[in-house]
């Protein structure tokens, strides 16, 4: 398997033999990826998992008391107190370079990926979850990085033909028929006039616009 891009262990590990190689795994996943103490107790517990993948009342209870335990506590202190120290440094290295000339970045993004897809191949246990948080806490040492966002040029929208294409128009009339909104003109009392004198009303031939205008 590929070398982990972070550290998997406190630098004093060796302080900690008594704590259970699967249990430090679950501490330290829990703290590198600040995932919720029950998400990570089940991933590296399943013994205690229902038929629907979720803790059983037990197996809630065996979490809460595995993450209260001063030992284990302990560990995760040291952990973190060790990964706050390897982030500092990879922050003060950004710009150190390969022989080849492939900068740090690239390898660690590399490395990265061979981690996850180690993790795919020889984890079964590994949810959609976990390897979304491996991408996040990569996120956050400055490994990847979301894509830039770029600025899209201004749209200009050209109006369609109200008779036949427009779409607010086409609203418009539905609500009308479905009592939604209120035609106005229905209710003109100059309109019923000019209607009662031989006028036939248009909506869109009301209004004789001028054919030159100023700008």
């Amino acid at each position: 398997m590929a070398e982990s891009i972070i550290p998997k262990r406190p630098s004093n590990d060796g302080e900690y033999s008594a704590i259970k190689a699967n249990d430090r795994d679950c501490l330290s996943y829990a703290v590198a990826f600040n995932v919720p103490n029950e998400r990570a107790f089940a991933l590296f517990h399943p013994e205690f998992l229902d038929e629907s993948g979720k803790l059983t009342k037990v197996g809630k209870q065996q979490c809460r008391q595995f993450f209260s335990y001063a030992k284990n506590k302990e560990y995760a202190d040291a952990y973190k107190t060790t990964l706050e120290s390897f982030t500092k440094s990879t922050t003060q290295t950004k710009s150190a370079t390969h022989d080849t000339g492939e900068s740090r970045m690239e390898r660690a993004v590399k490395k990265l990926v061979s981690d996850v897809l180690d993790s795919i191949e020889y984890n079964n246990n590994l949810d959609p979850e976990a390897l979304k948080d491996f991408v996040e806490v990569a996120k956050k040492l400055g490994v990847l990085k979301d894509e830039e966002e770029k600025a899209e040029a201004a749209r200009r929208y050209l109006p369609a033909r109200c008779l036949s294409e427009c779409a607010y128009r086409l609203f418009c009339e539905q609500g009308v028929v479905n009592g939604d909104l209120l035609f106005e003109c229905d209710y003109c009392r100059t309109r019923k006039f000019a209607e009662e004198n031989g006028w036939k009303f248009d909506p869109i031939k009301n209004l004789d616009l001028p054919t030159e205008t100023k700008i």
